[in-house]
């Protein structure tokens, strides 16, 4: 995580690279790696979203999503 709203906001800023960093360490550290690796876009959407990821159809986006670019 970062320190404080300062850093992550000038690191967002910052660069493209930095926001992908940010987002692979939260996937790490809130454990939702695996869920993407099996595809369960129901609990990474859960994860990433809280639990009212569903009114928002986030799992189903996440799979349309997918499908859409894995071509």
């Amino acid at each position: 995580g970062y320190k404080d709203v300062e850093t992550f906001v000038k690191d967002m800023h910052e660069s493209e690279g930095k926001q992908l960093q940010a987002m692979f360490g939260f996937i790490k550290s809130n454990g939702l790696a695996t869920a993407l690796i099996r595809q369960d876009w129901a609990t990474f959407a859960r994860g990433y979203n809280g639990e009212s990821y569903s009114a928002n159809a986030y799992d189903e986006k996440l799979a349309d999503s997918y499908s859409y670019w894995k071509g």
